[in-house]
């Protein structure tokens, strides 16, 4: 475990400055909202919610599938795993760092959020919870990707797989819930006007999360990490 923590703490800490300022960007936005319109209304607060929780996904996945590439192109990977780290440790290492990234920006949108409006805490809290477990699942599926595919190719291939339940459900083809979960969360995080926890979509995506962190594991493990890369 303690392999895995420090991982993913330096993790952040070589990102501290993305961090900074992911953290700063939910209170500008609302400092921004208000200089334009100084009474906010609840609609106006769930745009902004709803945008913040898009927006943890989507760095979720970003911040994944450009991870392992930042460590094998600085040869870091190289003197991390021969201190007797398994490469499923590197690997949950580098999922914990993405986790406490996101961590970082969704607590800063709460705060932003108690801060102007303690009456849509709540809300916010349901909001950002499901938000950052879709970005777990999400960044888990992508780290899968990115343990075999280029960053830019990862991050295109994972938004596709995440986003089949999309296309499935346009063309009207039924899929279970479980299949998806982040997608599900997702979709009822952006459509539904009244959004209400789903524990059991959350331990799913959960649930995806680890499954896909064992995949990425697999794979991890044969791919040779000395061969340089340009």
């Amino acid at each position: 475990m303690k392999p895995v923590l420090l991982i993913g703490l330096n993790y952040v800490r070589e990102q501290r400055w993305v961090v900074l300022s992911l953290a700063l960007y939910p209170p500008a936005m609302l400092v921004l909202l208000r200089a334009f319109d100084a009474h906010l209304t609840p609609g106006d607060l769930s745009a902004f919610l709803q945008q913040q929780a898009s927006f943890a996904v989507l760095f979720a996945v970003v911040f994944a599938a450009s991870a392992i590439n930042q460590d094998r192109r600085s040869r870091r990977i190289l003197g991390v795993l021969s201190k007797a780290v398994r490469r499923s440790q590197y690997i949950a290492g580098l999922l914990l760092g993405v986790w406490l990234f996101i961590a970082i920006y969704t607590g800063a949108g709460l705060l932003t959020l108690a801060v102007i409006s303690r009456d849509s805490a709540a809300h916010g809290f349901r909001l950002m919870l499901s938000a950052y477990v879709a970005a777990m699942a999400s960044s888990a599926v992508t780290m899968f990707f990115t343990t075999f595919l280029p960053p830019f190719l990862a991050t295109l291939v994972a938004g596709i797989f995440l986003g089949i339940p999309a296309l499935l459900q346009m063309l009207r083809i039924p899929w279970p819930n479980y299949a998806a979960p982040a997608f599900v969360l997702m979709r009822d995080i952006t459509l539904a006007p009244d959004y209400h926890l789903r524990p059991d979509i959350l331990l799913l995506a959960v649930a995806h999360a680890l499954v896909f962190w064992v995949l990425a594991s697999v794979v991890f493990s044969y791919r040779d990490i000395a061969v340089s890369i340009e």
